[in-house]
């Protein structure tokens, strides 16, 4: 979106003491410091950042020049259908936490902790931080709900965790396709891919799911892609 000369001039400013501040944890990852200053601004000047700018855009409190407060509308409706005020684990954070560090502060109560093996162990933010891949095996008995924005590769292993451990899971799909299993594919007559993996999640979340924890997948207005959610019927409690 369009920003006068002296804007301009600011972000550029926020821009470089952001690269001075984090941007040897961006050199770590092959590409990803290139990647950044050739993007930032192209980024905020579409409006539609990709994830990587996003989160620095929202580090930065840029959200303004965006066509659309993204982790606003995440939020939001994270809060309408689990809410916030409990002990959150996100998965799949990326480099910058900031999403989980914006989520920290709507709270009232409860904690965030975010989780990536590419995660900045040294972000300054009221969260806590594990440089680790989730895995089946990732203890996550002191969180009440495991979250992700676009967690990508994540996305089956959050799924089967939070049947594994009875925890409640909410999480935005990234819009990539990932492993389906050959056979699983060729007993379907879906050819766009991404609709095929989204078939295949709801098979695993069929599988999974009984009447002490059911699920849904939803497409929510103001969100790019549809949302997975599990949780305990209101018959169960």
């Amino acid at each position: 979106m369009e920003y006068t000369e002296e804007e301009g001039l600011k972000i550029l400013l926020e821009f470089q003491l952001f690269l001075k501040k984090y941007g040897k944890y961006y050199k770590e990852i092959p590409g990803a410091y290139e990647y950044i200053k050739q993007q930032f601004f192209v980024d905020i000047s579409y409006g539609k950042p990709n994830d990587i700018i996003r989160s620095i855009i929202e580090e930065l409190g840029l959200n303004r020049f965006l066509e659309n407060d993204y982790y606003k509308n995440f939020i939001e409706y994270m809060k309408s259908e689990t809410g916030i005020d409990k002990n959150l684990l996100e998965v799949g954070c990326g480099i910058l936490p900031s999403l989980a560090n914006r989520i920290s502060k709507e709270q009232t109560c409860g904690s965030v902790t975010a989780m990536d093996p590419k995660v900045i162990e040294a972000y300054e933010g009221n969260i806590g931080i594990i440089k680790k891949e989730f895995t089946l095996d990732t203890d996550v008995s002191n969180y009440d709900l495991i979250y992700g924005f676009y967690p990508c590769q994540a996305t089956t292993t959050m799924i089967k965790s939070s049947f594994k451990n009875d925890k409640d899971l909410f999480l935005e799909m990234c819009g990539c396709t990932h492993d389906v299993p050959r056979e699983f594919a060729s007993s379907q007559k879906i050819a766009n891919k991404y609709h095929l993996y989204l078939r295949y999640l709801d098979y695993i979340l069929e599988k999974l799911s009984s009447t002490d924890r059911t699920y849904e997948i939803i497409r929510h207005q103001g969100l790019d892609y549809q949302v997975v959610r599990t949780y305990k019927p209101k018959n169960f409690y």
